[in-house]
């Protein structure tokens, strides 16, 4: 399997929604910036910065289970998750 290949597996809209996620939290932020109340969305009153927030830890279970569904050896699981978030916590 070359490189075409996998990248035409892993097309679908992941991206996007992330995008529009961090989009979200960006535009709630300005408000803050500028002084200003953020406007909440929608009957529920949600703010566009929980919205997003939202977006994105759905998004990571969802694609966190996915990996773990498709690698059942748990304990190779544990230490993929722990080599990609340790070095970035490390480094902070």
């Amino acid at each position: 399997m070359d490189n075409s290949d996998i990248s035409h597996q892993r097309q679908n809209s992941f991206n996007a929604i992330r995008l529009f996620a961090a989009l979200c939290v960006f535009i709630s932020h300005q408000f803050s910036f500028l002084g200003r109340n953020e406007p909440a969305l929608g009957p529920l009153g949600i703010s566009l910065a929980s919205t997003g927030l939202y977006i994105f830890f759905a998004l990571s279970g969802y694609l966190i289970a996915q990996s773990l569904f498709r690698n059942s050896d748990v304990l190779r699981f544990t230490s993929a998750r722990f080599l990609r978030i340790y070095p970035a916590a490390v480094a902070n």
